[in-house]
């Protein structure tokens, strides 16, 4: 399942953050991206949602797509989905005091799906 247009955007906005991060850390600004992966929110669950899209594609019902897609398709090293608090964590931390040297960072909320080097 892939989307050129989601990809073509998404880097777009990893190198204007990249660029905004040269332009004003200085300021005191800083531009960090995050990226989540698979996140059960509203998205996968209501009708017509991605979950039923998945299962559609692979011929099942949601819970059981979305079991396949995490432990199949694209396995989680975490092995569970993650939950909007997941993503919202690594934000608070990002604007907070103790991510002050932190910047022109992407940080991946995937649950490892997409091992990085």
């Amino acid at each position: 399942m892939f989307n050129p247009d989601y990809a073509a955007a998404k880097l777009s906005l990893l190198s204007i953050s990249k660029s905004l991060a040269t332009e004003f850390t200085p300021q005191g600004v800083r531009s960090n991206v995050v990226s989540p992966g698979m996140t059960r929110t509203p998205l996968y669950d209501r009708p017509g949602g991605f979950g039923d899209q998945i299962a559609d594609a692979l011929g099942t019902d949601r819970e059981n797509a979305i079991d396949q897609v995490m432990t199949t398709i694209r396995p989680l090293l975490t092995r569970r989905i993650g939950k909007p608090d997941d993503v919202a964590r690594v934000v608070a931390y990002l604007v907070s005091p103790l991510a002050s040297q932190v910047t022109a960072a992407e940080w991946v909320v995937d649950g490892g799906a997409l091992p990085q080097i």
